[in-house]
């Protein structure tokens, strides 16, 4: 797999940087069973109100310590995710239920080489029963990341990213990785070309798709289907007035 670091995530900005993987294992787990968050009642002007509060077992996930050094990150990058994560951390203290805050928690926490943290948040999102299928199709992804980039555990990445395309067969992203962990990794030409034909017919619109089909068949020497897919992509962006792209496409295929 080429040497990329990416996170999926929902709303905000994050850092992103190139990363050499790391390799963490997990050493524990939290059951879902033990993430139930119970709530505290208060009276405001009259009103009761209701505000879930963290669990024993989230505490785990929000309590443990970071690594005392970050190589992938600059001390000035460091503590500005340190900050973000103590934000982000707060706020799911506050109210249980915030699940962009434990998105960013994982995120933060990956990009500070707590690899297991970033992983039990995951898993434990994805086992979270009121999580709608964006969000976890969202720690689905970030759950194959890991196993691709940091844990080396391939299978397990594989299967991670196919659940994020079944929960939200619309991001073109989960496509995209699965793609790279076929051809880089897994060296499996079909089911690399598959996952972006696949892509494309759930998602028309991802002209980016369209593109790396194109140059993937290029690669692997299937000069005839490239050349299809080439016109097709050529198709695509001139119907969005984009001749710039297209005549770049135009090049490449008619290098072929």
């Amino acid at each position: 797999m080429q040497n990329s670091y990416r996170i999926y995530l929902i709303g905000g900005v994050v850092l992103v940087v190139l990363a050499a993987a790391g390799f963490w294992l997990f050493k524990t787990s939290v059951p879902a069973s033990q993430m139930t968050s119970t709530s505290s009642a208060t009276t405001t002007g009259g009103v009761s109100t209701s505000t879930p509060q963290v669990s024993a077992a989230q505490s785990l996930l929000l309590d443990r310590a970071i690594p005392a050094t970050s190589p992938n990150l600059t001390a000035q990058a460091r503590a500005i995710a340190l900050s973000n994560l103590t934000k982000a951390t707060e706020n799911v203290r506050k109210n249980t239920f915030s699940y962009g805050d434990w998105i960013q928690i994982g995120v933060l926490r990956q990009m500070l080489g707590d690899y297991e943290g970033a992983g039990m948040i995951w898993r434990y999102l994805v086992a979270e029963g009121t999580l709608d299928a964006g969000t976890k199709a969202t720690a689905y992804g970030n759950l194959g990341n890991l196993y691709a980039l940091h844990l080396k555990d391939y299978s397990r990445a594989e299967a991670n990213y196919k659940a994020a395309i079944d929960l939200n067969s619309q991001n073109p992203d989960y496509y995209r990785s699965l793609h790279e962990l076929y051809r880089y990794t897994l060296k499996n030409a079909s089911a690399a070309e598959d996952i972006l034909r696949k892509g494309i017919k759930n998602i028309p619109q991802a002209l980016d798709l369209q593109v790396l089909l194109a140059r993937y068949l290029k690669d692997i020497g299937k000069t005839a289907e490239a050349k299809t897919a080439y016109d097709a992509a050529m198709a695509a962006f001139e119907a969005q007035g984009n001749t710039v792209v297209r005549d770049e496409l135009r090049a490449e295929r008619d290098a072929l």
